[in-house]
């Protein structure tokens, strides 16, 4: 599990695949998160459960690379 800032590039991801928790860059907001991540051990283990294989798939050397294809692709079109 991860608490990541708003403004960090793999927020969207993080949040949307339930990965983690999202916080502004305050160190109220990241101390809440903590005290969040510390009050939910269920979450905190279904993260721990699910995440390997998401990043896995999602950041495997064929996957980044059929991402890169692409974006190159459509730029060059």
């Amino acid at each position: 599990p991860v608490i990541i800032s708003k403004n960090v590039g793999l927020a969207d991801f993080v949040e949307t695949r339930n990965l983690g928790l999202i916080c502004d860059r305050s160190p109220i907001s990241v101390a809440a998160k903590i005290d969040q991540a510390y009050a939910n051990r269920d979450m905190l283990k279904n993260i721990s459960e699910l995440a390997p294989d998401t990043v896995r798939n999602n950041f495997s050397d064929a996957n980044l690379l059929n991402q890169y294809l692409s974006l190159y692709s459509s730029i060059a079109s």
